[in-house]
């Protein structure tokens, strides 16, 4: 990160292609460079001796002074000498203007690789190519070639689309939008999203992050860098291609299917809001990082024109909110001051001619109303109430409460100074009823998204199988055979090993075996026709259900693999399998595992069976799982209306979905192995889920790999890290990685601390230390930059955490930073010695160059720990003591 943050906080910039004829791209960056103070800019011209009266130097080369950044606006076929050249002469970062690369054919791609290298070789940041470049608008830097005016502001923005890029600063201007930073990435070669996106997470300056994106880049790195973001700052992110396909689709596809329910799934796991237009992503920016965030959907509509809270509802219901049911209490009070002929509903139109007094009365009852979580007030000029005075009270009574409320303050000259006192207040406002109840719904998502980071999940049972190497050992030699799917009862197996409840399938050789079968589980049961040839085997007849008897058995016997062979003659037939039927199923759903080309593999769950004819939509996660992400899998789909109970069906059981779920995710973590899992239907039969039918597909391009998910986004819990051990004195200590669950284990353990340990650890005191909040993000880190290690013990058969030892990895894994807490009762045990080294272990492991930590210097103990196992210390003369480890000398 260093060498961006040098890149784009630049104290000499080298322009090549520099030139003074107007209309040119050098010449349109060269002028908004030279608005920039106490920067020198370094024009580089063949051509010429001076460009706009400054000298010019024949090369970056015979520049006399350090370069932190160079623009390239040259020919495509000059850019990889001339990055070849900033690379010798050691510049930190260059931003690459110039296009015709990878968009124009392979002569291009190999420029464009040529670059990529060179780059990498000289440890030099690329920006683009195709990029517009960058622009720091608090400090004057203008590093690109847009004509725009970019005010100052909180709001970074980053595109990938150079010309779109344009187009919204000029937007953005014409609507008074400020920035902190609009940055143009082209191609992506190097710098990419989660490079600015980390940049812009300890950016002071930047309140919300916008986002243009075409294509996510690196995956893993994108949806590490978003998730350490979004519970801090908003990340909202405009994507085209929303499209859906259906969820037959989706499930049968192993291609490029769905991609854009893959996003979405994925920006759900990050706590990413989408929107779907430019107007939305700013709207959306200005409000999203206010503490008045609502804590529901319920939304109260304050009008005094009708059709307006019309036009609002269908907007608030299209983006998950929903109207209030006012209480009759607020209807009664609303009547003694509303006339006579009001109708008592929301929206609560107060009709024509509304004096301020019906508008101020009217928000004061909907916002004591517990049943609402919002209000939005909208106003028509019609020349009784002025728009001023009226927009002043509004204002007056919203910086009153905690509820957000949101204007529509409709017309024009009229309507502007009433806006403009909004504006002034802090208070949302907008021309259009529609804008107004979109950017309601759009708070409540961030409100959720938040609920969702901080929600600490259930701990489930963990289902693991008891021999998981001798699984994998069979599954090689299947490969080896040349057998790519699993029969239907090595999948149950394999399913059931991981704690999903199956309806066990068992192989029959002849019709005698199956008929000694179908007697032993007891009638009725269903007959299977095995061939991995036929994933939906029901599709094509080869399933009888419902099979009462012996001589129904023989009779299955025979059919089906005639019916097969005539609609499917190709198919291979390895037998049939006899199984209990499920009775007064209520609902079937699928339950899906793939792999994509973007995202690793995916969890895919929807309605199976005539429903998802009608519901042609699933919700898409990616693993692994917990409970509280399998439960927004769940609530996610259409399929939850129906599953919460549906006429004269029974709710299904949502806690054993879960799990089940759950079973599911750590079965796709153990088995890169597998292309495609299909469980169809996953069938609720009072209440309890069943795995009916399975398909599990191997990954004929899966090679083994010695470590690592390689078929996942997210890092799973590493547990690998996972050990036991004991103190001096003998006490057992199981050490092992956080995990969201941990939560309560961790307010127990705060709320029993001495004050004066707190104050060692944090540096001071601090407010809230035992926060929900607060402590839920102790606990639910992303193992891919963040390693948190607890000492947990028994006691009186409860379990106790005792300690925890962090190590926070920098984006680049350059170096990290390492932080210890041992509980006051288990101290001088050795614990604190025993997690640094583990610490320090994990470091030397990925690569680290440096592990580093900060104490108080009173702090005696934790520094006197540090230099015996090799940190040095240093004073910072603020009453703290830094202490570094050089884990590559």
């Amino acid at each position: 990160m260093n060498d961006l943050r040098r890149m784009l906080n630049p104290k000499t910039i080298a322009l090549i292609g520099a030139t003074e004829k107007n209309g040119t791209i050098g010449r349109t960056i060269m002028g908004n460079l030279l608005s920039l103070e106490g920067v020198d800019i370094c024009p580089v011209s063949i051509a010429r001796k001076s460009v706009l009266g400054i000298e010019a130097y024949p090369s970056v080369g015979m520049i006399p002074q350090h370069v932190d950044l160079a623009i390239i606006a040259t020919p495509a076929r000059t850019v990889p000498a001339i990055v070849e050249e900033c690379g010798m002469s050691g510049v930190n970062g260059v931003v690459i203007v110039s296009g015709g690369f990878g968009e124009i054919g392979e002569e291009g791609k190999r420029l464009e690789g040529r670059i990529k290298d060179t780059g990498k070789k000289y440890q030099m940041r690329l920006l683009g190519p195709e990029s517009a470049g960058f622009v720091r608008p608090l400090t004057g830097l203008n590093a690109t070639f847009l004509r725009s005016v970019i005010c100052p502001g909180n709001i970074g923005f980053l595109s990938q689309n150079a010309g779109l890029c344009a187009a919204i600063v000029d937007w953005a201007a014409n609507s008074g939008i400020g920035f902190s930073m609009v940055a143009s990435l082209g191609s992506m070669i190097d710098v990419d999203l989660a490079d600015l996106i980390d940049f812009l997470a300890d950016d002071y300056a930047t309140k919300s992050v916008l986002i243009y994106m075409e294509t996510v880049g690196d995956t893993r790195r994108f949806m590490s860098a978003a998730r350490a973001i979004a519970s801090r700052k908003p990340i909202i992110v405009l994507k085209p291609g929303r499209f859906s396909l259906g969820a037959e689709d989706i499930f049968s596809s192993l291609g490029p299917g769905g991609d854009d329910e893959i996003y979405d799934g994925a920006f759900r796991r990050a706590g990413i809001l989408r929107v779907r237009d430019i107007a939305e992503l700013f709207n959306s920016a200005r409000i999203l990082d206010s503490e008045r965030l609502p804590r529901g959907p319920r939304v109260a509509i304050i009008t005094n024109a009708g059709p307006l809270g019309l036009a609002a509802i269908d907007a608030l219901k299209e983006l998950g909110s929903e109207l209030a049911r006012l209480s009759d209490m607020s209807l009664q009070e609303m009547r003694e001051f509303l006339p006579p002929h009001w109708r008592p509903t929301n929206p609560v139109n107060l009709l024509a001619f509304a004096d301020i007094g019906r508008y101020t009365r009217s928000l004061e009852t909907c916002l004591r109303d517990p049943a609402v979580d919002g209000v939005l007030v909208f106003h028509v000029p019609e020349g009784s109430t002025p728009s001023e005075e009226l927009a002043r009270e509004v204002a007056r009574l919203a910086a009153k409460t905690t509820k957000p409320v949101i204007a529509a303050w409709m017309g024009g000259r009229e309507a502007e100074p009433g806006r403009r006192i909004f504006v002034r207040h802090d208070i949302p406002v907008f021309k259009t009823p529609e804008d107004a109840a979109k950017t309601y719904a759009l708070m409540y998502r961030r409100r959720r998204n938040l609920d969702h980071l901080y929600e600490t999940p259930v701990e489930l049972p963990l289902h693991l199988p008891s021999d998981k190497e001798a699984l994998k050992g069979s599954i090689r030699r299947m490969r080896d055979e040349g057998r790519w799917v699993l029969n239907e009862k090595e999948s149950k197996d394999l399913l059931a090993s991981y704690g999903i409840p199956v309806a066990t399938a068992c192989v029959a050789r002849d019709s005698d075996e199956a008929v000694s079968i179908g007697e032993r589980i007891g009638y009725p049961v269903v007959v299977k026709v095995i061939s991995p040839d036929i994933a939906t085997k029901s599709e094509v007849g080869g399933v009888m259900l419902d099979v009462r008897s012996s001589d129904a058995i023989r009779q299955a016997w025979d059919i089906l693999p005639r019916v097969l062979h005539d609609r499917v003659p190709l198919a291979k037939i390895e037998g049939l399998s006899v199984e209990p039927l499920i009775e007064n199923i209520d609902y079937e759903l699928t339950l899906a595992a793939r792999k994509d080309r973007k995202f690793g593999t995916i969890v895919l769950l929807g309605l199976a069976g005539l429903a998802s004819e009608f519901f042609r939509e699933v919700s898409i996660a990616l693993p692994p799982l917990n409970q509280t992400l399998a439960k927004m899998l769940i609530q996610e789909t259409k399929a939850y209306t129906l599953l919460r109970g549906f006429r004269t069906k029974e709710p299904a059981d949502f806690e054993q979905l879960e799990e089940l779920i759950v079973n599911f995710s750590n079965l796709i973590v153990d088995f890169p192995e597998f292309a495609e899992i299909v469980v169809h239907p996953l069938a609720i039969a009072k209440g309890r889920p069943h795995a009916l039918g399975v398909r599990m597909a191997l990954d004929r391009e899966y090679g083994e790999q010695p470590s690592g998910y390689p078929h996942l986004v997210i890092k799973p819990y590493p547990r690998q890290y996972i050990t036991e051990w004991r103190t001096w004195d003998g006490l057992k200590v199981l050490l092992r990685p956080i995990k969201p669950e941990d939560e309560p284990l961790e307010q127990e353990m705060f709320a029993s601390l001495d004050h004066e340990t707190i104050r060692m650890r944090l540096l001071g005191p601090v407010k809230d230390i035992r926060s929900h909040d607060w402590l839920i993000r102790f606990c639910n880190i992303d193992y891919y930059r963040h390693i948190a290690i607890v000492a947990e013990i028994r006691e009186g058969g409860e379990k106790r955490m005792i300690g925890v030892g962090r190590l926070a990895m920098t984006p680049d894994f350059d170096s990290a930073e390492f932080a210890l807490l041992v509980h006051d009762r288990y101290q001088r045990k050795g614990l604190g010695d025993k997690l640094l080294r583990m610490l320090i272990d994990i470091g030397k492991e990925k690569g680290l160059g440096e592990i580093s930590g900060e104490m108080l210097s009173e702090n005696t103990k934790m520094v006197s720990l540090a230099m015996k196992l090799g940190f040095t210390p240093r004073s910072t003369g603020d009453g703290t003591t830094e202490v570094r480890l050089n884990l590559k000398g």
